[in-house]
């Protein structure tokens, strides 16, 4: 836990490396390969780790409870583009990755991992449709301003495409 505790970074979250997959037991490719689609590594890391903690390590809660505060933040901050229900399917996927490659004789016995969430992909597409919808508003922001930009020419009359221009 200790090992795991010193691997996280200053700015709250774990980065998904072979250090981190050593330390979780696991295989870093499997690990890669589980990562929902659109999921950045250290969302998943940091999701992976916190869920660890609190199904494999209950009993050691005072060594990662800051950690777990920290990368919760962290998380938290990411989720002002995501949303809470991206935040909780990625945590699902999470425990039912590591109970599926670890195994469940520490598991917690809340019965939790029992809740079988179907929308978990539908939770991963709706932020990967957020996601585009960022990139098309942003991409039309920059092709206005290169418009404008054109349109304030050295001469000071406005320059058209060339699709605009056969449209006059």
């Amino acid at each position: 836990v200790d090992k795991l505790v010193d691997l996280q970074t200053p700015g709250g979250f774990w980065n998904l490396n072979a250090a981190l997959c050593v330390q979780l037991k696991l295989q870093l490719s499997e690990t890669t390969k589980a990562k929902p689609i659109g999921c950045e590594k250290e969302f998943w890391a940091t999701e992976l780790v916190l869920v660890f903690f609190e199904k494999y390590h209950q009993r050691q809660v005072k060594q990662w409870e800051l950690s777990n505060k920290v990368g919760r933040m962290w998380i938290a901050k990411r989720n002002g583009a995501l949303s809470e229900r991206y935040d909780k399917a990625v945590r699902k996927r999470a425990a039912r990755f590591l109970r599926m490659t670890i195994g469940g004789d520490t598991w917690d016995e809340r019965g939790e991992d029992d809740e079988v969430v179907d929308n978990d992909e539908e939770a991963v597409l709706f932020y990967e449709k957020e996601r585009q919808f960022e990139e098309k508003v942003e991409e039309e922001a920059t092709t206005s301003w290169s418009r404008k930009k054109a349109w304030s020419s050295n001469d000071g009359t406005p320059k058209l495409t060339p699709e605009e221009e056969h449209r006059r």
